[in-house]
C-alpha cells in the first residue's frame, strides 16, 4: 500500500492502494487517481479506479476531464484503452476554460485520440445565446460544434430550430 506511479506508451498515472490480481490482471486504487495523456495533455482524476490490465480503467466518484478547451465533471466514467474513448454514462457538467461556454448533458463520450466529446440530451449557453439539443458533437480542437435533432439555439435576436445545426464557438 502506498503511492503508486505507472506509465503507459501514451499515459502516466498515479493513485494510492493498490490491489491487484496477477492471474487475471484486474485491479483497484483507492484513492487520490490520477491520469495525463501525454500526447495533448488531457488529465483525468477521480476517486477510486477500477482496472483490467490492457483493456479498461474505470474511474468512480469525483470524475474531471480536464482537457486543452473544457473541464467535465461527472460520477464516473470508463476508458476503454484500446479504443482510447472514455464513456460517462452519468450526468456530465462541463464548462470551457475561457468560461463562455457550459452545460449539462448524459450519456457521453469523450474520444481522446481526437479530442471529440459527443452526449445526449444536452442543454447550455455560449454567451448570451441559450442551445437545447438531444445530440451533440463538439470538437474541442477546432472550437465547433454540431448539433443534431431538436436543436434549439435562442440568441438575443432571433430563435433557430432544426435537425442539423453547425454552431462555431468563435464566429457563433
Amino acid at each position: 500500500n502506498g503511492v503508486i506511479n505507472a506509465s503507459g506508451r501514451n499515459f502516466i498515472a498515479s493513485g494510492e492502494n493498490l490491489t491487484y490480481n496477477n492471474k487475471d490482471g484486474v485491479g483497484e486504487l483507492q484513492s487520490k487517481i490520477s491520469f495525463t495523456n501525454t500526447e495533448n495533455g488531457t488529465t483525468v482524476t477521480g476517486d477510486k479506479l477500477l482496472f483490467q490490465k490492457d483493456n479498461y480503467m474505470e474511474l468512480v466518484g469525483n470524475l474531471v476531464i480536464n482537457s486543452e478547451k473544457i473541464v467535465a465533471k461527472s460520477s464516473r466514467g470508463k476508458y476503454n484503452l484500446k479504443e482510447e474513448q472514455v464513456y460517462l454514462h452519468e450526468k456530465i457538467d462541463f464548462e470551457s476554460h475561457d468560461k463562455l461556454t457550459a452545460g449539462t448533458m448524459s450519456k457521453g463520450v469523450y474520444d481522446v485520440k481526437t479530442s471529440i466529446f459527443t452526449g445526449d440530451n444536452f442543454k447550455g449557453k455560449n454567451k448570451e445565446n441559450d442551445i437545447k439539443s438531444d445530440k451533440m458533437k463538439y470538437y474541442t480542437t477546432e472550437n465547433k460544434v454540431d448539433f443534431g435533432k431538436n436543436t434549439v439555439i435562442v440568441t438575443p435576436e432571433s430563435k433557430l430550430r432544426g435537425n442539423s445545426l453547425n454552431y462555431n464557438l468563435d464566429t457563433e
